[in-house]
């Protein structure tokens, strides 16, 4: 027997539709919090957090990046002498734009190792606590995948040289400071897509360089819009097997409300994104609130597309389940309307530690 259409029959339509109609005043009150507006200025600085350094370990590099030259040369330059003299024997300066690069992300630095012919050497370059951060509405016309103008964004860190080897050491002697700054286009929410280039430079009493080169794991075409209809098995999540922390009522303004629910939840195990309990619970009819809570720290979040799910709605397969997810997988597919995204058909969403991200949208027919 299908109790969700026996129900669907038996349920006045004023009431169906009641929460398509609360959901879509709430979106006409406040934007969706990753649509950006025109004339965007945002510039702040702040610790960087879990989130931003999943987004560094997630970055990949170009093969080949490039040595920043002006019209001076290397004049310019101080602390490569390497370069500088393979830049003597060169009739043109197009190998510098050819430069092997290898970056590799730890937990809390980065390796940048460079190579062209027989110079090779390495930076290490510490994360340091705090990042600066900018985005602007540039004005020219382009529009983000995720709604508004696409924004022109600046992730930046600042700090002292941890090491540097080989072709680099000379120009290390009494220190350095670096700045490195990661480039690119999106929306109001950060992604790795995001970002497209790099460049950092290098500066101290020896020295005096910067590189640059692009990021591969950056389209902004794709961020926060894919084409494809996602799959599980594409969101693949290792599934945690430790004993599963209390929920800490005190990790969100809203936990206390809802502990019965959270805890009750708690006690079933793991069921989403390796490490992370999926929950949801109605609020109304044809409405479901859900909530995250991570099984290692207890930590609980309310995502903002959960605040009110209209599920079972006209036009959605109802006899399919509302909220799909997997134990080992950070992909949930939602059938209805997402409380800041009125449109009624399947969303897909992924999870990323701390928040949803939406993959995709098919309408409904």
């Amino acid at each position: 027997m299908n109790l969700q259409a026996d129900a669907m029959k038996k349920t006045p339509l004023i009431l169906i539709l009641l929460p398509l109609l609360v959901l879509s005043l709430f979106q006409q009150a406040f934007a969706c919090a990753c649509c950006a507006e025109k004339g965007t200025y945002f510039s702040s600085k702040s610790a960087v957090d879990d989130y931003e350094r999943e987004i560094l370990s997630k970055m990949k590099y170009a093969s080949e990046s490039s040595l920043y030259l002006d019209a001076a040369g290397f004049e310019i330059v101080r602390g490569l002498d390497a370069l500088r003299q393979i830049s003597e024997s060169s009739e043109t300066w197009s190998e510098f734009d050819e430069i092997g690069t290898r970056v590799g992300v730890m937990s809390t630095s980065w390796m940048f190792t460079f190579s062209l012919k027989d110079a090779v050497g390495a930076l290490t370059i510490p994360i340091p606590a705090e990042r600066e951060y900018y985005a602007a509405d540039i004005h020219d016309g382009e529009d983000s995948p995720g709604g508004g103008p696409l924004l022109y964004k600046e992730l930046k860190f600042r700090g002292k040289v941890g090491s540097a080897s080989d072709m680099f050491s000379a120009g290390f002697k009494g220190g350095a400071d670096y700045f490195l700054v990661f480039q690119g286009r999106g929306n109001g929410c950060n992604n790795v897509e995001d970002f497209t280039h790099w460049r950092l430079s290098v500066n101290g009493p020896n020295a005096n360089y910067a590189f640059f080169g692009a990021l591969t794991s950056g389209d902004v075409r794709t961020a926060g819009a894919s084409q494809d209809t996602p799959k599980f098995e594409d969101h693949k999540a290792e599934v945690w097997n430790g004993t599963v922390k209390a929920v800490n009522l005190d990790s969100h303004k809203d936990a206390r409300m809802f502990r019965t629910r959270l805890t009750e939840a708690q006690k079933e195990g793991v069921n989403f994104a390796g490490h992370f309990i999926l929950t949801y619970w109605g609020c109304g009819t044809n409405c479901l609130v859900g909530a995250v809570i991570d099984a290692k720290t207890g930590r609980v979040y309310f995502p903002e597309q959960m605040a009110g799910l209209g599920v079972g709605l006209p036009g959605t397969d109802i006899e399919a389940e509302a909220l799909e997810f997997k134990k080992d997988s950070s992909l949930v597919v939602v059938r209805g309307a997402l409380s800041d995204d009125e449109r009624v058909g399947t969303h897909y969403l992924v999870w990323e530690g701390n928040g949803f991200r939406q993959l995709n949208f098919v309408g409904s027919e």
